[in-house]
């Protein structure tokens, strides 16, 4: 498994992101924010690559604010 698989919970992207799990959460039920994956057990994880791919998208947005969490999420990955 390379790093890019790795399975992150949404605590500790969020972490990362320097958001609160309950914005992760509400950007899940909105559809936007980075892909999730649903365990069996009904947990919801992120992979690394998927979080990676969704700030490196976002580092294009116009708003400082995207621009801010990719750039957040990017060095935290790494």
């Amino acid at each position: 498994m390379d790093s890019g698989d790795a399975l992150l919970r949404a605590s500790e992207v969020a972490q990362r992101l320097g958001y609160a799990p309950k914005t992760l959460a509400n950007w899940r039920s909105r559809g936007i924010g980075p892909r999730v994956t649903t365990l069996p057990s009904g947990g919801i994880r992120y992979a690394t690559r998927d979080v990676r791919a969704w700030a490196q998208g976002i580092e294009q947005e116009p708003s400082q604010l995207a621009r801010e969490t990719a750039e957040r999420a990017l060095r935290q990955l790494d």
